[in-house]
């Protein structure tokens, strides 16, 4: 049985959270006791693992989701910048999910305020004004602790770093340097939220995505000129379409929006936003690399035993890197090694 959500008390740990997706994918209703003699961890470490994967909607009460599968499936490890992305996507969500939007973000608990309303005033601010905030806002909690764990959460190496939303300098800490270099990852974040706000609809005005309160601007942490180009880059690659708002007739198709056009349509290409998922962690540098280890294995079956002077480099800076996790088979006719490229 499931305890409702709550925010976690202790800080996310990856090395946790990674282990007891692991044994949920092989047990999906055991309970905590199980799954702490599955992976060896104490059970308020387990405990810890499974608010953190209820908040990020990685496991509920049938096992792991359709987004945990993919996941674990395609970033075992927890390193790739889209699963950091995700996880503040639904963080940010504080477990509610895809319901509508509230008309007061303090309804939706602390982690939905921070990000939808205070950053929103705040570009910058300092752990003492964030503090101060949420005191007033949330005076039943714990505010120091609860902001502690918020900022390890976004700034810790073992946590969603990689995103970098949230930024630090010195004392200050603030958002728009987001890494948003994957734009299938945009693609499936502006189709989820598009889930929630617009349903099936295939078009809406851009307006209503740059103004959405919990929408794409406020998910990324970026201004509405950074926003308009994201929304130029899924163009390019024709997950969505940009048409001309211009009025028209009923059956006349929308034209192409023009270059000078800020007002226009947006259409949607997807059919599915776990497409783009997996999509985007197919682009992702931190995602083992299947399509190169396909490639090396052709490039052995002629010859077993010549190992090419490229694959014994790569195999030494490995092995040196992390002698007792990288092994590298040599002998056989097949090369399947866990190669894994960190971005």
């Amino acid at each position: 049985m499931l305890k409702a959500v709550v925010f976690p008390k202790k800080p996310l740990n990856k090395d946790d959270l990674r282990l007891c997706l692991s044994a949920w994918a092989e047990q999906p209703k055991a309970s905590i006791a199980v799954i702490c003699k599955h992976v060896g961890l104490s059970q308020q470490r387990v405990s810890n693992a499974q608010q953190w994967a209820i908040l990020g909607n990685f496991f509920n009460a049938q096992g792991l989701t359709n987004i945990g599968k993919i996941v674990l499936e395609k970033d075992p490890y927890l390193e790739a910048t889209v699963t950091d992305w995700v996880l503040h996507l639904y963080f940010s969500l504080n477990g509610h999910g895809l319901q509508p939007q509230p008309e007061i973000f303090v309804d939706w608990g602390i982690w939905t305020y921070i990000i939808y309303d205070f950053l929103k005033e705040n570009l910058t601010f300092t752990q003492e004004s964030l503090t101060k905030t949420i005191a007033q806002n949330f005076p039943a909690y714990k505010a120091e602790e609860l902001v502690r764990i918020f900022l390890k959460t976004y700034l810790q190496k073992d946590s969603i770093s990689n995103c970098s939303f949230l930024t630090q300098n010195d004392k200050i800490y603030g958002t728009g340097n987001a890494n948003l270099k994957n734009v299938y990852l945009v693609g499936y974040l502006l189709s989820t939220i598009w889930q929630r706000d617009f349903g099936s609809q295939e078009s809406v005005l851009v307006n209503d995505i740059v103004g959405s309160p919990m929408g794409l601007l406020s998910v990324l942490g970026i201004s509405e000129n950074q926003l308009r180009e994201q929304l130029d880059r899924l163009a390019e690659l024709e997950i969505i379409e940009q048409r001309s708002a211009k009025p028209r007739s009923i059956r006349q198709k929308a034209d192409r929006r023009q270059k000078n056009e800020d007002f226009y349509l947006v259409v949607r290409c997807w059919e599915d936003p776990l497409d783009l998922l997996v999509k985007a962690y197919d682009q992702d540098p931190a995602v083992p690399n299947s399509p190169l280890i396909q490639v090396l294995e052709g490039t052995f079956e002629d010859d077993e035993d010549d190992v090419p002077f490229f694959l014994s480099s790569a195999q030494t800076w490995f092995l040196n890197l992390c002698p007792q996790q990288f092994q590298f088979v040599t002998e056989s006719t097949s090369f399947n090694p866990p190669l894994h490229l960190a971005s």
